[in-house]
């Protein structure tokens, strides 16, 4: 539910729904807040990767946990395969060691 939702329903019955408009405000205070968190992770890692291209393993650690953060392990695989097969093309459409 979002908050217009939960604001409907408080409006419905100011004195009912009370205490599901406080809930649903924390929990929307509680996704922004991880939503910045991994917005300040991410702004770093494009810094690692911009201060140090050489180092794709450190790159691919730090993607993989915000990415694990975002979705699971699951989409952590799906991206680094993505990743793999777009480099991959990368180094064929180049010409570079494959």
């Amino acid at each position: 539910m979002n908050f217009r939702g939960a604001y409907v329903a408080f409006t419905a019955d100011p004195c009912r729904n009370a205490d599901l408009l406080k809930k649903q405000v924390q929990t929307i205070l509680r996704q922004q807040t991880r939503f910045q968190m991994i917005r300040v992770q991410i702004r770093g890692l494009v810094a690692l990767a911009a201060s140090q291209p050489g180092n794709p393993d450190r790159i691919m650690d730090v993607f993989q946990g915000i990415v694990q953060q975002l979705g699971g392990p699951a989409v952590a695989q799906a991206a680094v395969a993505e990743i793999a097969s777009t480099r991959d093309a990368a180094r064929k459409w180049i010409g570079g060691p494959q």
